[in-house]
């Protein structure tokens, strides 16, 4: 069998926190928004005009900054850019970085780690840092622990593949739901039925730009449904990203996991 597979879903070339939703600590000045350090631009002189593309948060304890990649991805590599003017450069010490599929509640120096111990830049001649890894996440935070520091980022680079699997437990909403292939428009998912659920189907199948064309209805005990299917997708718009989730139906929509979700890439 031949699976087509686009080659953005295998790629770990591209920058995948790029122009995703960003939040900090807090933020000293208005054109130093978290949102920079994930605008694409890695000029590290900090202005004070709209031309600026570098973060910067208070004077505070424990000053943190946190991009939602919007879907789980396997992070291989994360690149950091630090600012290069005299002043500034030096902040950016003992910091640490967290990966979470889960929303981070805190800032913590042992959980969530994506790699362990604290980092630091050492000259303001090296702009960069590349911290190469193994950590499955959606949610990544920078953070420096202590009294009095500020957070200050030029950019921040994540790199890695997207997780097109997840496993939904539940009496409701019991499935397995994993990416098959892509052909042109065309996308397959496997949904394999899990043993004590009821029977599960298109109702439980919430898709953002794309249509369900073929979706049986598996499972349920005492049934002669299928247990396992190909489930076949349209994609709508092909120059955007096709979203899957998968939960309850009937105005109780409970999906698979905390904001959990399928993200195929265009």
């Amino acid at each position: 069998m031949t699976l087509f597979v686009s080659s953005a879903l295998l790629s770990q070339t591209t920058n995948i926190a790029l122009g995703k939703k960003a939040r900090q600590s807090s933020d000293k000045y208005n054109q130093g928004a978290a949102a920079n350090a994930v605008d694409g631009n890695k000029t590290g002189k900090w202005t004070f005009d709209s031309s600026n593309t570098i973060t910067h948060t208070n004077d505070q304890k424990d000053p943190w900054w946190e991009v939602d990649l919007g879907a789980t991805y396997d992070i291989s590599k994360i690149e950091i850019w630090n600012r290069t003017d005299e002043c500034c450069w030096n902040r950016l010490q003992n910091f640490y970085i967290m990966v979470s599929e889960n929303p981070i509640a805190a800032n913590s120096t042992t959980e969530n780690q994506f790699i362990g111990g604290a980092h630091q830049f050492t000259t303001v001649k090296h702009p960069s840092m590349i911290l190469d890894g193994k950590k499955r996440g959606r949610y990544v935070r920078i953070f420096i622990p202590g009294e009095n520091k500020v957070l200050s980022l030029t950019e921040v680079e994540v790199f890695g593949t997207p997780v097109l699997e997840m496993n939904c437990a539940g009496s409701r909403t019991g499935a397995k739901v994993k990416f098959l292939s892509k052909q042109g428009q065309t996308i397959k998912l496997q949904v394999d039925w899990n043993e004590g659920a009821t029977f599960v189907g298109k109702t439980n199948l919430a898709i953002d730009n794309g249509v369900c064309e073929t979706c049986p209805t598996l499972g349920g005990i005492g049934t002669s449904n299928p247990r396992t299917a190909t489930y076949v997708i349209k994609q709508t718009d092909a120059t955007k990203p096709v979203t899957v989730k998968w939960g309850g139906n009937a105005g109780n929509i409970k999906y698979c996991g905390a904001d959990r979700s399928i993200v195929i890439p265009k």
